[in-house]
């Protein structure tokens, strides 16, 4: 029986369920004791001498946002879209001074509204569910703790009148916007998806928490990610026997027919970063194909295809590039055809939007799965599945939502272990260096 949401898919190494658990609860317990800022309440009695903000973070891989801190207020920077917004604690007076179009917050809030699905693990990661009332994309969400929330109406769609969307807008502290709207005093743009590396696309986790004061949160579900993505990187860059050829490929048909290989900054560093190479890095210029025959020159030497076209089988895919399963091409004879929609909700949406950008460690480890089957690790593919086996789909509803309001337990795991299992007494030291690890990023702070 698939174990719920809040406990599953995560690999612990052959740890106990009860190991697990305390791990998730050592992890929230320090960083809430250990979060100096203030997270629940205001500032009674203001004395501009007074740091208000003593645990910082601070911006190690993601490219696309910046902060400065001071005794009162944060200037953060939106760097993709040059949006710049001052987050001053509550109960301090606004600061002055700043050029137009600089939008001003108060911290922390406590009522939030966000409009594309990439934040919405954030939210849950850092437990500030309970601040979201409003949302457009809740019908594509894939979390079921989220589809919960909105089943019950603690959520609520924004309105498709955009008068009343606007005042639904002003009743919140702040609106997770994907685009930048200088008209708007509460939407902030995000970016989270934009980064370029898969864990610069992770440490959004920190901006999102500037509006929380829950830096020592971010940072601690950060360090841990950074440390177990190097970890297995660096395993399977120096293990592995091959360095399989990557092509991340789609159709589109919406207005006029294209063939395409993606060259997204990000998804060449994750194919590295697992001990593989991407044709786009062979191949810079590769992108737009005006015809199937020209697609297919192009990927006549690739190992494995992630299919990205929005809906895919494989006869879809076969379809779609003038494929047939007798054509001569490694990824058929081999059955590497991927996609990554393995996880997605009862609705057909699609956990890669969500999770997959703050989970960069288990990304890698799905991806370090597909390029090297000879390598073996304790790791259940999260979101890719091979379709040209026929493998299937992991559905989730809202009857996999154990507790809408808690913090989601990481789905991080260890790579000490990577090629051989540990036997029960290695799993007591695994859980010893875990304790380690949290205790060495808490000092961080002290």
């Amino acid at each position: 029986m698939k174990m719920p949401r809040v406990t599953s898919p995560v690999s612990f190494f052959g740890l106990s369920v009860y190991r697990q658990v305390l791990i998730v609860l050592l992890i929230s317990t320090v960083a809430t004791l250990c979060e100096a800022n203030l997270i629940q309440s205001c500032v009674t009695n203001y004395d501009p001498t007074v740091d208000y903000f003593p645990n910082k973070i601070n911006v190690e891989k993601a490219t696309g946002f910046q902060v400065e801190y001071y005794n009162s207020y944060k200037v953060v920077l939106n760097t993709i879209t040059d949006e710049e917004a001052v987050l001053y604690q509550c109960g301090t007076p606004k600061p002055t001074g700043f050029s137009n179009g600089t939008k001003l917050f108060s911290i922390p809030v406590n009522s939030i509204g966000f409009t594309s699905t990439t934040e919405a693990t954030f939210f849950e990661i850092l437990g500030v569910q309970q601040s979201i009332l409003y949302s457009s994309t809740l019908e594509y969400i894939a979390s079921p703790c989220i589809q919960e929330l909105a089943l019950i109406g603690s959520i609520i769609p924004f309105s498709s009148n955009n008068t009343i969307e606007a005042e639904q807008e002003l009743t919140l502290g702040v609106v997770f916007e994907f685009s930048k709207d200088p008209t708007s005093i509460t939407e902030m743009s995000t970016s989270t998806s934009s980064d370029t590396t898969p864990l610069g696309r992770a440490e959004w986790i920190k901006f999102i928490s500037l509006f929380y004061n829950l830096e020592v949160a971010s940072t601690t579900f950060f360090n841990i990610t950074q440390t177990s993505y190097n970890c297995f990187s660096n395993e399977f860059t120096t293990k592995s026997s091959s360095t399989p050829l990557v092509a991340w490929v789609s159709y589109e048909s919406y207005e006029t027919n294209s063939w395409t290989i993606s060259n997204a900054a990000y998804k060449v560093a994750l194919i590295a970063d697992a001990g593989g190479k991407t044709l786009s890095t062979l191949n810079p210029s590769s992108g737009l194909y005006p015809s199937p025959a020209a697609w297919q020159q192009a990927v006549q030497d690739v190992d494995i295809i992630i299919d990205e076209t929005y809906l895919g089988t494989l006869q879809l895919f076969y379809q779609n590039f003038n494929l047939t399963a007798n054509s001569n091409f490694k990824f058929i004879k081999n059955k590497q055809i991927w996609r990554y929609d393995k996880l997605q909700s009862d609705l057909g949406s699609l956990d890669w939007f969500e999770s997959a950008i703050p989970d960069a460690d288990s990304v890698l480890q799905d991806v370090g799965m597909m390029l090297h089957p000879e390598i073996e690790f304790n790791h259940e593919r999260i979101w890719f599945r091979n379709v040209a086996i026929g493998e299937g789909f992991d559905i989730e509803g809202v009857a996999q939502c154990v507790s809408p309001y808690e913090p989601r337990p990481p789905r991080n795991s260890t790579c000490a272990f990577v090629i051989e299992k540990p036997s029960s007494a290695s799993s007591l030291s695994l859980f010893s260096t875990f304790v380690l690890l949290v205790v060495s990023i808490v000092l961080t702070f002290i």
